[in-house]
């Protein structure tokens, strides 16, 4: 009889060998299906985005937004010419030569010098409509920066040529320096009332609408934005209107004499020069002598 080998349970198992994974392409190659399921979800995920997008515009639409963004866009914020200026640091020797005064200075020019208009301030203001329903707009509010104006800024003082009348459909203006500024129009006459007091803007869908606002002062320095109120997707909303750059609108009044240190005289005095500059002493005699005189340099 044979003898039976016993095994030792002790004893150390020699592992199975490892047999390496195929790359993924032979993988993927025994299994087509992989790959025209992977085709299939890709055509899949672009025709959804697209049903998305156009289920998105269509709520949009639905709820009249003919473009996301709100109601009302502010399309163009102009300054109008034909008031005069105040530089309130001033003019130099480098300033002048840079300005043809033979003509009005440049829009350009007097902003990169922080120039203020004097005794009225024109803008022009541009506005659309955004919903497939017209915005209406119910209430334009002029807002003192601080809560009140200023004693007015001297420097040096630009003249102003005459100027036309404002190219708004909607004429608006407001005496600035006033306890409480309203937005007014001449009504029935040579009357002001306040526009919005019996009137609303209407703004239809992508139509422009430009608004001439002029702001006065009888004296003091003011700064101030324009708080717009409308009606829009079934609720009442705000939003503030601004000078290019977000910052306040500003006009000031004519200041002594005395605090000028350079005037340029405009052409209507009858001067040789278009633009002709006096000193601050020159310009108070010039005043008190009914502005006939053309001393200067």
């Amino acid at each position: 009889m044979a003898k039976r080998q016993q095994v030792d349970p002790l004893a150390r198992r020699v592992p199975d060998p490892v047999v390496p994974r195929p790359p993924w392409w032979k993988r993927a190659a025994r299994r087509p299906v992989v790959w025209l399921v992977g085709v299939v979800l890709v055509g899949v995920g672009a025709q959804l985005q697209n049903t998305i997008q156009a289920y998105v515009q269509a709520a949009l639409s639905t709820v009249g937004v003919t473009e996301p963004g709100p109601p009302i866009e502010i399309l163009d914020v102009s300054q109008a010419t034909g008031a005069g200026f105040d530089l309130p640091h001033g003019v130099n020797d480098q300033d002048l030569t840079t300005w043809d005064r033979s003509y009005e200075p440049t829009t350009e020019w007097l902003r990169a010098r922080g120039a203020v208009p004097v005794d009225l301030a024109r803008w022009e203001i541009t506005l659309v409509g955004r919903r497939t329903e017209a915005v209406a707009v119910t209430d334009m509010k002029p807002v003192l920066t601080g809560g009140r104006c200023t004693p007015a800024i001297g420097g040096a003082l630009i003249e102003g040529l005459p100027g036309g009348g404002p190219s708004g459909i909607i004429t608006l203006q407001t005496a600035i320096d006033s306890p409480r500024p309203v937005l007014e129009t001449y009504s029935g006459g040579n009357e002001l009332q306040p526009f919005f007091a019996h009137n609303n803007l209407s703004l239809p869908a992508g139509e422009k609408n430009t608004l001439a606002v002029t702001a006065t002062t009888a004296g003091p320095y003011c700064r101030w934005t324009i708080e717009l109120e409308y009606l829009a997707e079934g609720g009442r909303q705000t939003m503030t209107i601004t000078a290019p750059g977000g910052n306040p609108f500003e006009v000031t009044g004519n200041a002594d004499p005395s605090r000028y240190k350079s005037v340029f005289l405009a052409p209507q005095r009858g001067c040789s020069s278009p633009y002709l500059r006096v000193s601050g002493g020159e310009y108070a005699k010039i005043l008190s002598d009914g502005g006939g005189s053309c001393a200067g340099r």
